[in-house]
């Protein structure tokens, strides 16, 4: 059985590799990062047309309860078993 302190590495078209784990609450440059004391990184925002953004808009809409577009589906979600 294997350890809690160790862990497997497979690489393909390599052997697997047996090694224990590093514990990342330790590593000196923790403070940069979120979990330390620094900033979380935020990806900036891709740049969308008009069109890709009323239709980003769209979904995110029916996403939050608008409009339900799948009522015609409901019937394969949820079956009815005849007995």
């Amino acid at each position: 059985m294997l350890d809690n302190a160790d862990a497997l590495l497979f690489i393909r078209g390599e052997h697997p590799v047996r090694d224990k784990k590093y514990d990342l609450l330790r590593h000196p440059n923790l403070v940069g990062t979120a979990d330390g004391a620094g900033k979380p990184y935020v990806h900036k925002q891709a740049e969308t047309n008009l069109l890709e953004q009323y239709e980003l808009d769209e979904f995110t809409e029916s996403e939050q309860g608008g409009e339900n577009d799948h009522e015609d589906h409901e019937e394969l979600e949820n079956p009815e078993i005849d007995e």
